[in-house]
């Protein structure tokens, strides 16, 4: 079955609903009910980038928040990702078939791209696919922060 990787700032703990339906689809792309399973990497952004990126610091240290999923059940690996690229040495250690993104990047491909420095030969040089979950989309953490 295959390997998910998910990569993102996850600032909100314990896990938002859409956060919770991704954790739950990645968990189901990797065979999750069946009795071959893949495994699940979660990729939590560094306070630093959230800093530049988001504007706030995290309630919870990366650290932290990259350990919940594992002591959670939601991911069988997890790290802090000091960049916001995914690099070469993720996909050699985590051996992702697919990289599993929100909703919320559904129709910005070249964003994300972009952002992440994935390209589509590194994708097919690793044989992984770009998926986006279909989550409903509804909750942003930067929203929870405002109150909203």
């Amino acid at each position: 079955m295959p390997n998910v990787l998910v990569v993102g700032s996850f600032t909100t703990i314990p896990l938002h609903d859409d956060h919770r339906e991704l954790m739950q689809y990645a968990w189901l792309l990797s065979g999750g009910s069946g009795s071959e399973v893949g495994e699940i990497t979660v990729g939590v952004n560094a306070d630093h980038l959230i800093e530049g990126t988001k504007g706030f610091t995290p309630e919870l240290p990366a650290q932290e928040r990259a350990d919940y999923f594992r002591l959670h059940g939601y991911a069988d690996h997890s790290f802090v990702n000091n960049d916001l690229k995914i690099s070469e040495q993720i996909f050699e250690s985590y051996d992702p078939q697919i990289y599993l993104v929100g909703a919320d990047w559904y129709g910005k491909e070249p964003d994300i791209m972009e952002q992440t420095g994935l390209t589509f030969e590194m994708l097919n040089w690793y044989k992984c696919s770009l998926v986006f979950a279909p989550t409903l989309n509804r909750i942003h953490s930067a929203d929870l922060r405002k109150g909203k």
